[in-house]
């Protein structure tokens, strides 16, 4: 399957198969959810994608935190920042030789970069002298990433978000806004660095966040961007036993609601198996969501004097990154154009990847009186538009999804799906009743 934009095609050509990216930015930036959900868009289009966990997660879980174990000792940090940067290095390095060796086209998305660890030292000199002594520099960091996303921390203009995390018991709100000050001004000469601010739309939340920043590096790959508008229909199931469905890779995803959940508020496991080798699973995901009322939420943000305004994203990419990737220039996007919302209600969600023994607990708490929902998906392109085509085997639907660039959209359906296509899903009661709480009996175990 290929895609093309006016200056990047994808799969890129041989030597250029295999794309670094970094994600960085403050505490309660939205790095997690924005990794669970680049991976899942990625994956629908067809790559390989590899994601490197966060060094100094791994560290400290393994039991040697920053502070438990260097306490104040200056030399102990520099030794601890050392040994992370060498791990991160490593693990970076083997996932990119890996798929280099594939020989398929592939992104590796890795939780914050090498040029994170410059939060952990009191100064600029120390910063250098650790390079120093891995031979590393600056500019060689920048050449390994192909592009830079920052994520900016929820204490700038969204406190109440910030406030209502865990990982804000680890920071005061000024800490987290200087952390995230540190990386933007760290990466900020990076070639290809964009920066998504907190959106500043009464009613807009991390949610629409997130889908601003996996578009940022869809355009970077020049890929369908996902847009803001979706359009659901019903299909008949005749097309499954037909001719006229075409060779469209198909992968099954495995839905498993978790006690506590309900219509309003639930917490699922998403399980993604291969569509090229039977039982093999690509990834397990952790995901929340909940339906709020809407309520003044994200405050403006005041602008950065060392940040220009936002311009729009630097499509022409040009050639692969050379070596000195150092004087390139940054780009900000904000979400201020965000459409006003039509309810009196918001969407927050959130998505971690977890590991199969993760999966594996969790699995131990699925909701009673429900089922696990499989599904078989093809994701496919045609005339601009981006089609999921979902079949749904215990409930027996078949709901195709559309992504439109407005709400009226007039959708140009392929040739062989048009036959098949029997009704549009509007109004709130047609979309309940075809919501994966609804068809894996969660409302009917609500109600017990």
């Amino acid at each position: 399957m290929v895609f093309k934009s006016g200056m990047i095609q994808w799969p890129p050509p041989p030597s250029e198969l295999v794309r670094r990216i970094a994600l960085t930015g403050g505490p309660c930036g939205g790095k997690t959810t924005t990794m669970a959900k680049l991976e899942e868009r990625l994956r629908n289009l067809g790559m390989q994608v590899f994601v490197v966990p966060e060094a100094a997660s791994l560290i400290t879980n393994a039991g040697a935190g920053l502070k438990s174990t260097c306490g104040g000792s200056a030399e102990a940090i520099k030794s601890w920042v050392i040994n992370k940067l060498k791990m991160q290095q490593t693990i970076e390095d083997s996932l990119f030789r890996i798929a280099v060796a594939s020989e398929k086209a592939s992104v590796v998305i890795c939780d914050t970069g090498l040029l994170d660890s410059v939060i952990h030292l009191p100064d600029r000199e120390t910063w250098l002298e650790v390079l120093s002594k891995l031979d590393l520099t600056e500019q060689a960091i920048f050449s390994r990433y192909d592009f830079v996303l920052h994520l900016s921390t929820a204490a700038k203009g969204a406190e109440m978000f910030y406030y209502a995390t865990h990982e804000a018991g680890c920071y005061t709100k000024m800490q987290a806004i200087e952390i995230d000050h540190t990386l933007r001004d760290a990466w900020g000469n990076h070639a290809r660095f964009s920066s998504v601010e907190n959106p500043q739309v009464e009613g807009s939340g991390i949610e629409e966040k997130t889908k601003h920043a996996v578009a940022n590096v869809c355009r970077f790959l020049g890929v369908q961007s996902p847009t803001t508008y979706r359009q659901q229909y019903t299909v008949s199931l005749d097309l499954l036993g037909s001719d006229s469905i075409p060779d469209i890779d198909a992968f099954q995803i495995e839905i498993t609601f978790l006690e506590g959940s309900t219509s309003l508020e639930n917490t699922y496991l998403r399980r993604r198996i291969s569509r090229k080798h039977v039982g093999e699973t690509d990834s397990f995901t952790k995901c929340t969501k909940k339906i709020t009322q809407i309520t003044p939420l994200w405050a403006p943000m005041p602008v950065d004097e060392k940040v220009s305004p936002p311009k729009g994203l630097l499509l022409d990419l040009g050639s692969f990154p050379s070596e000195d990737c150092s004087s390139g220039g940054s780009t900000v996007v904000t979400p201020l154009n965000s459409p006003p919302q039509t309810r009196n209600t918001r969407l927050e969600s959130t998505e971690t990847l977890i590991s199969q023994r993760e999966y594996s607990n969790l699995s131990t708490q699925a909701m009673k009186n429900s089922h696990p929902l499989t599904i078989k998906r093809r994701c496919f392109p045609h005339d601009s538009f981006w089609f999921q085509l979902d079949y749904c085997k215990q409930a027996q639907v078949l709901l195709l999804e559309v992504e439109t660039s407005t709400k009226t959209s007039e959708v140009n359906f392929p040739e062989w799906l048009l036959p098949h296509i029997q009704t549009k899903i509007t109004g709130t009661n047609d979309e309940t009743k075809y919501q994966p709480f609804r068809l894996a009996g969660g409302l009917d175990a609500e109600g017990d």
